[in-house]
C-alpha cells in the first residue's frame, strides 16, 4: 500500500482500543516485529520513548533506529525498565 502511495503516517481509528493509531504503533501494539523496520525505512515516524514497548525486540528495534537519526544516550532496555514514568517523559 505504501508503494501505491499510502501515508506511512497517517493514523486511522483503531477500534479495538477506541484509539487513533499510525501504522508503526499498530505494528508495535500487535508485536509484528518485522514490521517495524520496514515501515521506518518508509520514513514511519517513531512514537515518544515514554511510550515505547518493553517487548526486547521491539524495544530493540525502536532503539537501533533512534541512534541511526543520531540520539546517543538512548537507554538499554534494562535501564528503561528500572525508569520512573517522569524519567521516561524526561527522555
Amino acid at each position: 500500500m505504501i508503494d501505491a502511495g499510502a501515508e506511512v503516517n497517517l493514523a486511522t481509528y483503531w477500534g479495538r482500543h477506541d484509539i487513533m493509531i499510525t501504522p508503526l504503533e499498530y505494528a508495535i501494539h500487535t508485536k509484528m516485529v518485522n514490521a517495524v523496520p520496514y515501515l521506518l525505512s518508509r520514513g514511519a515516524i517513531i512514537p515518544p520513548m515514554s511510550e515505547w514497548p518493553t517487548n526486547p525486540k521491539m524495544y530493540k528495534a525502536l532503539r537501533e533506529q533512534k541512534m541511526k537519526d543520531g540520539f546517543v544516550d538512548v537507554p538499554h532496555l534494562s535501564t528503561f525498565k528500572q525508569m520512573s514514568d517522569s524519567e521516561r517523559a524526561a527522555l
